[in-house]
């Protein structure tokens, strides 16, 4: 589990060293974000005596900002196919908005995520990892995500793109028009 700790460490480093800007963040809004991901890669244990197994999956994110602008926190729900099975795999995520990509005229196109995760699986997985993402103009995300299964001894390396069921919400008045 040092490799969980070490992922805990760096998200909470992070979180305090962050400077936050001045102008108000449209990202990590306080408000309910669901995606639906599609994900592919493979199963590794690094040896050369076993192959890499294909590995894809389809699943639901759903997400809230504790820390607005800054932290989402969310859980897993996913379908995987792998080692000729299909099981399923569930538990929570930590996505820490790292830097935002802006424009001179027209805002922001996206952000940069760092991933945290851990979860369990219908097939006995016990993983935990992270990854790198990068949100598009708050519709849609392709990442980059590495778990490591401790029941299995072995490496989950998947790629995956995701786009916003919904979208979060302006949390405006409705009387300051």
């Amino acid at each position: 589990m040092n490799t969980c700790k070490i992922l805990m460490t760096l998200a909470f480093t992070c979180m305090a060293v962050h400077g936050r800007s001045q102008q108000a963040e449209t990202e990590f809004t306080e408000s309910w974000l669901i995606t639906a991901k599609l994900g592919s890669g493979i199963n590794t244990n690094f040896r050369s005596g076993r192959p890499d197994l294909y590995v894809g999956s389809v699943g639901l994110n759903p997400q809230f900002a504790v820390v607005k602008g800054l932290l989402r926190v969310g859980a897993n729900a996913a379908a995987i196919y792998t080692d000729k099975k299909m099981s399923g795999l569930f538990g929570p995520t930590l996505a820490y908005r790292i830097k935002t990509f802006k424009t001179e005229n027209f805002g922001s196109i996206g952000n940069l995520q760092l991933l945290a995760e851990a979860n369990w699986g219908t097939n006995l997985q016990q993983m935990a990892g992270g990854g790198l993402a990068v949100e598009l103009l708050s519709l849609a995300q392709i990442g980059l995500s590495v778990q490591r299964d401790y029941k299995q001894n072995n490496w989950w390396l998947q790629t995956y793109i995701a786009i916003h069921l919904k979208k979060p919400s302006s949390q405006t008045d409705r009387y300051s028009r």
